[in-house]
């Protein structure tokens, strides 16, 4: 039975990339079909993630024989539990927002056919990932995905822009395989299988080693701090792009993953430590560089980045159900938080600097409301969204036997969270319009504003639905004392306090020069300089000083001609006699007779 909900689920998503094999002709239509597939995969998923919770069945695995290699047999593996079955259908949902919103967005796009070819791809790779049993899948999936979102990022390959950043996704991206291979190779030598059952009951006290080398490749795939540069630049990609696969798919595969292999790491301190902690930085550091970004969709970026952090903070204190939860409820309002940025970009002529943009709320108002909504779910507001577990995670952060470190930094950054939202509501929105008075405002085209509305109503009430079918048993029932209950809800409120009380204070004062902590925000923390400018600059500088004084210097002057030259003058100018000063001739004449003089007295 679930066996061919899978394959109602995977079929008509493989039909529309099937047709272009068949038939390559661009037709017209292409667009239509391809959303038309992922309504009936997300129905025919919806169908089965109902039977999934009602049945109340733990896990179920189609196995399909692929091939054996001397000692270790490949199989076609896929895992249908609670985390594949709940994520199927969100997954799919967004993306049909997504590719609708596309037809409106890429409308004037030669090659849209392809765009969206690419799309479909992609979330065919990421549910590959996602249903993976084996490492040999889950290294399919990853790596699809790694290509697709080079392929998409770069999609307007004309800009330098684009192509920088497309390379810069691939190469830390890449760093980060290097960890997913090594961890491969070292299941393969201990425990002779790559299927994730065999792995955990061969190793129930696992090495340090493939631990680590997971959190490396999730740490490149979920933008960790340190391999976080991409994500931002990522931004150079149409808006559907980033909405896709920088707010709900690509970006939670490493978490996913850490997700997977979360029996390994619960018995393992080091891993938890070291999770916890990088979870923390990031979700601190890139909070602190959305405050004073001007660009609209690096914000989102940035918070994108800000929640992975919080992810991983959850898989830190043990609550990998927890994190998935987030993952779920994070997927519906970041890709509205995209799609509204896009609507709002294309009518004001391709703007995104938010200080040119200004009263949208008059000019468009379902937009702005939408962007409003979203804002506060990402915020954790409460009965919206994101509070069922953004909410939960601080709360438990704060009764778990955590380090008060962590606790501390994943506070302050929810307290940023709420003050570079509210930073974006009050430029884009409030005030007077900033922006030329030649830019074509409208918003009445049903393919941008059905996915909107779809996702806004994903954004009220979906973190409520998904919450209720969590089993309970798999995120602790917490008691707490009151004012510990309010932590969460207190610091948001303090942040959203704050950034009005700044926002009305410095909106009409004249420029100063910044402070040295804004240049620290605002240049993304110097990190990027420091990785891409200092190293090859100081390559380039230790080589030309090299070659200066190696080969100028020491060859040309302090060895072969010149040294020749200076010699032989130097030599001449010491063995000739003859300086044409008389006076002194003169007294030479009187040096001998003195000498004899001296010898005989």
């Amino acid at each position: 039975m679930y066996s061919s909900m899978i394959l109602m689920t995977m079929i008509p998503l493989l039909s529309p990339i099937v047709i272009t094999f068949i038939n390559p002709d661009k037709t017209i239509l292409y667009p239509h079909y391809v959303k038309l597939a992922i309504i009936y995969a997300f129905t025919a998923s919806m169908l089965s993630m109902v039977m999934f919770i009602y049945t109340g069945q733990e896990s179920m695995m189609s196995n399909w024989h692929w091939l054996t290699i001397q000692t270790i047999k490949l199989s076609l593996n896929f895992k249908m539990d609670f985390f594949s079955m709940m994520f199927t259908p969100v997954a799919l949902f967004v993306t049909w927002s997504i590719v609708e919103f596309s037809m409106w967005y890429m409308n004037s796009d030669p090659n849209i056919n392809q765009f969206l070819k690419y799309l479909l791809t992609f979330l065919i790779t990421m549910l590959i990932l996602i249903t993976a049993n084996n490492m040999l899948q889950l290294f399919i999936g990853w790596e699809g995905m790694g290509i697709m979102s080079f392929l998409l990022i770069s999609w307007w390959y004309g800009r330098t822009d684009a192509n920088t950043a497309a390379l810069q996704a691939i190469l830390y991206n890449r760093i980060g395989d290097v960890g997913f291979i090594s961890a491969m190779a070292w299941f393969f030598l201990h425990s002779n299988s790559w299927d994730l059952q065999q792995m955990f009951m061969l190793n129930t006290y696992p090495n340090s080693f493939p631990l680590i080398s997971l959190l490396l490749a999730a740490t490149g795939k979920s933008a960790q701090f340190g391999l976080h540069p991409w994500l931002p630049s990522a931004m150079e990609g149409p808006t559907p792009v980033s909405a896709l696969l920088h707010s709900s798919t690509m970006v939670v595969a490493g978490v996913f993953l850490i997700i997977r292999f979360h029996p390994l790491m619960e018995n393992n301190s080091l891993t938890q430590t070291m999770i916890l902690s990088l979870g923390a930085i990031t979700t601190l550091f890139t909070a602190i560089c959305a405050l004073t970004q001007n660009d609209l969709k690096k914000i989102v970026a940035f918070s994108t980045s800000s929640q992975l952090g919080l992810m991983m903070v959850t898989i830190g204190i043990n609550q990998p159900h927890l994190a998935f939860l987030h993952i779920c409820t994070h997927a519906f309002f970041k890709a509205m938080l995209f799609l509204c940025a896009g609507s709002i970009i294309h009518s004001l002529n391709n703007e995104q600097d938010i200080r040119k943009m200004g009263s949208l709320f008059k000019t468009l108002p379902f937009t702005s409301s939408s962007l409003v909504v979203g804002s506060f779910a990402l915020m954790g507001m409460p009965f919206l969204t994101g509070f069922y577990s953004k909410d939960l995670i601080i709360e438990t952060a704060n009764t778990s036997y955590t380090n008060a470190w962590a606790l501390t930094t994943t506070l302050m950054a929810t307290a940023l969270t709420a003050m570079y939202s509210i930073r974006i509501i009050f430029f884009t929105m409030t005030g007077h319009p900033r922006f030329t008075t030649l830019a074509s405002i409208n918003e009445n085209n049903p393919l941008m504003m059905n996915p909107i509305s779809r996702l806004a109503v994903g954004s009220i009430f979906a973190g409520f639905l998904i919450s209720n079918c969590v089993p309970p048993t798999s995120y602790p029932q917490v008691t707490m004392p009151f004012h510990l209950k309010l932590t969460a809800l207190s610091v948001t409120i303090l942040g959203l306090l704050v950034a009005t009380e700044l926002s009305l204070m410095t909106n009409n004062t004249e420029l100063s020069t910044p402070l040295k902590t804004y240049y620290f925000s605002n240049m993304l923390g110097f990190y990027s300089t420091i990785t891409h400018r200092f190293n090859p600059h100081s390559n380039l500088t230790t080589s030309q000083n090299i070659i200066s004084t190696l080969l100028d210097l020491f060859w040309l002057e302090k060895s072969m001609p010149k040294m020749t030259t200076q010699t032989q003058m130097s030599i001449s100018m010491a063995s000739s006699t003859q300086k044409g000063l008389i006076k002194l001739y003169f007294l030479s004449f009187f040096i001998p007779p003195t000498l004899a003089l001296v010898l005989i007295i």
